[in-house]
C-alpha cells in the first residue's frame, strides 16, 4: 500500500428518504386525452392489494406528494414504487408490455397490479456508462429514466421506461427480454462475474485501488488512500448479486465508453458504495472503491 490515511468521523447518519406527497394530478391516458386525477385526502391501498412491505413504505404511502417530486427521478419514484394508485395514476394507459417479443395491451389502471419495486430489498444500484449519465441523476432537466429488475440465474431483464411528460414522470412501457439482447449485457455479464467470484475477485483489480471507507481496524473512522490487490479481502464492500434492480438515466447507446459507474444505495439502512470500473483490453477492472 502506498499510503492509507485515517480520518476520524462520527457515524454518518443513516440514509434518509425525502417522504413526498402525492400528486393530485396523473398522466393522460392515450384514449381519453383527460388527465386523471386523486384526492390526496382520501388515497388508500386498494382493497386486494399487498399492504405497504414496510414503515418506510408506509409512510411515504400515506403521505401526499408535492409538485417537487417531480423533480428528480428517484424522489418521485418512491412515491410510485410505495403506492398502487399512484402508479395507476402515474402510468400512460393503454401500455404495451412486451415480453420476449410477445405484446400485450394493459387498457386501463383496473388491470394495473402493484409493483413493489425494490421496496423490499433494502437498497437499490444505480448505473452510468459517461459522464453525460452520470450528471443527470441530480439534474432537474433529465427527462428520461429506466427501472430495470436484472435476473442472472434467468438471464433476464425486465425494464420500466419512465418519461416525465408536461412536468410529470409517467411509466410509458414495460419490456422483458433476454439479458444477452440488453445494450450493456457484456458489462452486465462481467459484472456478476465480479460480484460472486471471490475466489478470483482479486483478478479483476486494478494494481492499486483507489478506496475510501471503514477502517477495518479502527471503529468509527474511515480511511482514505491506495491498496493493493492482496488487500482486497479486507476491504471489499458489500455487493448485490444474482438478482437487483438497477436505475438508468438517458439513453443507453454507448457502450463503447470505457468506464462505468455503479453506485449501491440503501433505503434507510446506510449502505452508500460507489464503484468505478474501467475497460482493460476485453474485460473490465475496478479503479475505484468509495463507501
Amino acid at each position: 500500500m502506498r499510503y492509507l490515511a485515517p480520518i476520524f468521523f462520527p457515524v454518518s447518519c443513516l440514509l434518509s428518504i425525502i417522504c413526498c406527497l402525492f400528486v393530485t394530478t396523473g398522466c393522460m391516458e392515450r384514449t381519453s386525452g383527460v388527465a386523471d386525477s386523486l384526492d390526496a385526502d382520501t388515497v388508500e391501498i386498494a382493497k386486494g392489494e399487498s399492504a405497504p412491505l414496510d414503515s418506510l413504505s408506509k409512510m411515504i404511502s400515506q403521505a401526499p406528494m408535492p409538485k417537487a417530486a417531480d423533480e428528480l427521478f428517484e424522489d418521485f419514484f418512491f412515491n410510485y414504487a410505495a403506492n398502487v394508485e399512484v402508479q395507476r395514476a402515474r402510468t400512460i394507459f393503454p401500455m404495451v408490455y412486451e415480453d420476449n417479443g410477445l405484446e400485450v395491451l394493459i387498457e386501463s389502471k383496473k388491470e394495473w397490479k402493484r409493483e413493489s419495486f425494490f421496496m423490499a430489498d433494502g437498497y437499490y444500484t444505480i448505473l452510468c456508462q459517461d459522464q453525460k449519465q452520470l450528471n443527470m441523476i441530480g439534474d432537474t432537466t433529465t427527462n428520461e429514466a429506466r427501472v430495470q429488475k436484472l435476473s442472472f440465474p434467468d438471464n433476464e431483464v425486465k425494464e420500466w421506461l419512465f418519461s416525465r411528460i408536461r412536468g410529470k414522470w409517467c411509466l410509458r412501457s414495460i419490456t422483458v427480454k433476454e439479458l444477452t439482447e440488453a445494450p450493456d449485457h457484456e458489462f452486465l455479464k462481467f459484472y456478476n462475474t465480479f460480484a460472486t467470484d471471490t475466489l478470483h475477485q482479486e483478478s479483476y483489480l486494478a494494481p492499486y485501488v483507489t478506496f475510501k471507507g471503514p477502517d477495518p481496524d479502527e471503529d468509527f473512522s474511515t480511511m482514505e488512500g491506495d491498496i493493493m490487490r492482496e488487500q482486497w479481502p479486507m476491504f471489499k464492500p458489500w455487493l448485490p448479486e444474482d438478482e437487483f434492480y438497477c436505475i438508468r438515466y438517458g439513453k443507453q447507446n454507448n457502450v463503447a465508453s470505457d468506464k462505468r459507474y455503479f453506485f449501491i444505495r440503501g433505503i434507510s439502512n446506510g449502505i452508500q458504495t460507489d464503484l468505478v470500473f474501467i475497460r482493460k483490453g476485453k474485460t473490465w477492472e475496478l479503479v475505484k472503491v468509495e463507501s
